[in-house]
């Protein structure tokens, strides 16, 4: 049943049908959705400040009710906004009770225009306790963490196909509940009144029934208490951390832009120095040629002559260049031409790549737009920095890396940043808790940017560890624009090893925990067990430092499945070498090699790992695809079902090996199986690791505090920069984190300042 609210009155006895002590049966859990449209005219519908609620839908088990708010309301009227604000004061039994489950899909969207319009309509305290509201989004990808960053093609009402997120509310209910949909919801406020009813109770009933599945289907795996635990609640700490945002240093960020542009300068004449300016001819008829004695001169010597459309010959700097090329040594092309000499544009990838090939005699790998006519060469990073390994002495590296790494810093860094700050100097990326098959927080700018009047973003994942940014020495540590809002101060902290200590508890290795035990530095007791204590004290200070180096790099490789060839590039060392280091390594750290081996084994054969908690990762390369059983004419909704799910499995696939960077053509089944493996024990560390931080966090906002981010291993508070309020944060987060775990302590590394990067300055 879906039915339109006609008035307030119908509000009443609807919210009252759903709330008294005889309510309708499964009413318990109430599925909430909310229409938004950008009026101004300057944005989107997606604006977290511009954007106006024009619909809420909700619904029970085969029960959706809509409010469409433009058809009862004239906000033209000076009492349009009381009466706006009256629905909500009449929704508020419904959304604010303690008693109700409430179900969104990407709920941090609804849960913060809810939250917006509740508060603006006089409630106070609005979800502060930061329970019971489930995501299908989040569910869907705990059900399926493969669906993560897929895109299918999928069928409309109306035939036609579109590409969707194959984990949007489209996807889920076109392909789990076997509902056709409308793939196209442009200019949602042309519709008719009907239609907008209509399409708002479907996506409501849709969300609600996809969360009933996704519950049951959680239960049976033995997850739907991790769900409840873990995974729900962290709706309100994406919605929190977006909408407080966190403030950047403009000023300072306008001045770094400044210097590294002219450092970018300078980088950029030295290589105009290096590389040789390029010599190209101009084409075009002077005296003593014209056109008719050129002509004439042509064909007396029978030259072929293109003709204009009305069948004079063509003579342009086009045709005269093709001319010299065919007639080289039968004219005298200098009269026609002159000689330009034009500087390499070396910020020009594909000038700097003919370069490389043609006069350095370099060797790179085309790109997929490049042409036997037209030879485009790969300059990426990667790229460049494997050619450099074939002439290490061209003296256009030094100055090349320098540049490209300036030029990093400024696209992303600097440009990036400024272009998604808002007028108060903050800015508010998106979070979500599924956007990684691990669990932890994926952290990103939105595709809709270029429409909204307040851009989403940056992608703080992407700043590099403070020790990488010394070790590549960056003018500035990006870190360092996040800054504190006036009168508060940022408790920074880290959670120190976190993926080691978790590899320590997994594996429960012997040795591993000893090492972490013994209170040194981690990585140089781990250097100690594997060299031996006689060879590390006879190495001088730089050799252990290289001990040190590579020992780090080994116990956070093993996490990722690192073999020889990937630790011989880290340690710029041969593969035999690195061999040799590895097998030391796990030689010493047994308990982590038979861990390993046994995860595995696992993936292989009950096809998943799992975090310390429960969560899994069901890796798609080694499944076995769907099958279509239905018949097209016996059961064509169960072949459409079957067909949907086979294409969301197929896209899904293609990603995954797309990923892998394996030829979908020739990957083996050796080459799957170990990609498997691999992600299997990475993802059971990272996941891990997850499931304490996005816990943390959600314990920090429920209790009032203000998280500005969680990335990684790190997280920041914000909180009054007196004693009391830096005690009380410090006091609060060593209680979260100063803990033991299966006989492993863990343990967090707490610093006070004005930035992000406090105590982590270059």
């Amino acid at each position: 049943m879906k039915t339109r609210i006609r008035d307030l009155q119908h509000l009443e006895q609807v919210v009252k049908l759903l709330t008294s002590k005889s309510r309708l049966p499964g009413s318990r859990y109430l599925a909430v959705d909310v229409e938004t449209h950008d009026y101004t005219g300057n944005s989107h519908a997606l604006d977290f400040i511009d954007a106006s609620v024009v619909g809420v839908g909700f619904a029970i088990k085969d029960m959706a009710w809509y409010i469409d708010f433009p058809s009862l309301i004239d906000f033209t009227a000076v009492s349009g906004e009381l009466l706006y604000y009256s629905y909500w004061k009449g929704l508020s039994p419904i959304l604010l009770t303690g008693t109700s489950i409430l179900i969104s899909h990407s709920a941090s969207f609804d849960l913060h225009f809810i939250k917006r319009e509740l508060i603006n309509a006089g409630y106070n305290e609005v979800y502060s306790d930061c329970t019971n509201w489930w995501d299908t989004l989040s569910m869907a990808a705990l059900v399926d963490e493969n669906l993560i960053g897929t895109r299918v093609k999928l069928p409309s009402v109306d035939g036609e196909e579109k590409l969707v997120g194959a984990l949007s509310l489209k996807a889920l209910s076109s392909i789990y509940l076997n509902r056709p949909q409308r793939m196209w919801d442009e200019n949602f406020m042309e519709w008719p009144v009907e239609e907008r009813v209509a399409y708002g109770c479907d996506d409501v009933l849709n969300c609600y029934d996809l969360a009933i599945l996704f519950a049951q289907v959680l239960h049976s795996r033995g997850m739907w208490a991790y769900y409840q635990e873990y995974v729900a609640n962290q709706t309100y700490v994406a919605e929190h951390m977006e909408t407080l945002g966190i403030m950047v240093d403009k000023p300072a960020l306008l001045l770094a832009q400044a210097d590294v542009n002219a450092q970018i300068d300078v980088q950029a004449d030295i290589l105009k120095d290096i590389i040789p300016s390029n010599t190209r001819y101009k084409y075009g008829l002077r005296d003593p040629w014209s056109k008719a004695a050129f002509v004439k001169y042509a064909q007396a010597n029978q030259w072929l002559l293109p003709e204009t459309p009305t069948g004079k010959p063509k003579v342009t700097a086009k045709v005269l260049e093709q001319l010299a090329k065919e007639y080289t040594d039968e004219f005298q092309w200098n009269d026609v031409r002159e000689i330009q000499v034009v500087p390499v544009n070396v910020q020009s990838g594909q000038q700097l790549g003919r370069y490389l090939v043609d006069q350095c005699g370099i060797n790179l790998p085309l790109t997929s737009s490049a042409t036997k006519e037209k030879p485009i060469y790969s300059t990426t990073k990667d790229t460049l920095a494997a050619a450099s390994q074939q002439a290490p002495g061209l003296e256009v590296w030094e100055p090349l890396f320098r540049m490209k790494k300036l030029q990093k810093m400024k696209t992303t860094y600097l440009d990036g940043v400024l272009k998604v700050v808002w007028d108060d100097d903050t800015v508010h990326p998106q979070w979500n808790s599924a956007g990684t098959v691990t669990g932890r927080y994926s952290c990103t700018g939105s595709k809709y940017n270029k429409y909204l009047s307040h851009p989403r973003g940056p992608a703080l994942q992407t700043i590099p560890n403070p020790e990488r940014l010394a070790e590549e020495e960056w003018p500035y540590n990006p870190r360092a624009f996040y800054i504190s809002r006036p009168g508060k101060v940022f408790l920074v902290a880290d959670l120190q090893q976190a993926e080691v200590r978790f590899l320590a508890v997994l594996s429960q290795c012997p040795t591993l925990i000893e090492s972490i035990m013994s209170g040194e530095d981690l990585h140089t007791q781990n250097a100690i067990v594997i060299n031996g204590q006689r060879a590390w004290d006879e190495a001088d200070a730089e050799e252990q430092k290289k001990m040190r180096s590579a020992a780090k790099v080994m116990t956070f490789g093993v996490n990722y499945g690192m073999g020889p060839k990937s630790l011989s590039e880290l340690l710029k060392c041969s593969t035999a070498e690195a061999k040799q280091q590895l097998a030391r390594f796990f030689y010493r750290f047994k308990g982590v090699k038979e861990w390993i081996a046994q995860t595995g084994r696992q993936v292989l054969h009950q096809g998943y790992a799992e975090t310390y908690l429960g969560r899994r990762r069901t890796p798609i390369i080694i499944q076995d695809s769907p099958r279509v059983t239905a018949h097209p004419k016996h059961d064509p909704d169960l072949f459409r079902q079957q067909t949907l799910r086979l294409r969301q499995w197929e896209a899904a696939y293609d990603t995954a090996i797309r990923k892998a960077k394996f030829d979908p053509d020739n990957v083996t089944t050796m080459e799957r199986k170990s990609r498997a493996k691999r992600q299997g024990t990475n993802a059971a560390i990272q996941g891990s690791v997850g499931e304490m931080m996005n816990h943390a966090v959600w314990q920090l906002v429920s209790m009032g505090f203000n998280v500005v981010l969680q990335m990684h291993d790190e997280l920041v508070m914000e909180v009054k920069n007196t004693p009391h309020f830096i005690k009380e944060g410090k006091n609060v987060l060593e209680l979260l984190f100063n803990r033991e775990i299966e006989g492993v302590p863990f343990k967090v590394e707490i610093h006070v300042g004005p930035s992000w990067a406090s105590g982590k300055e270059k």
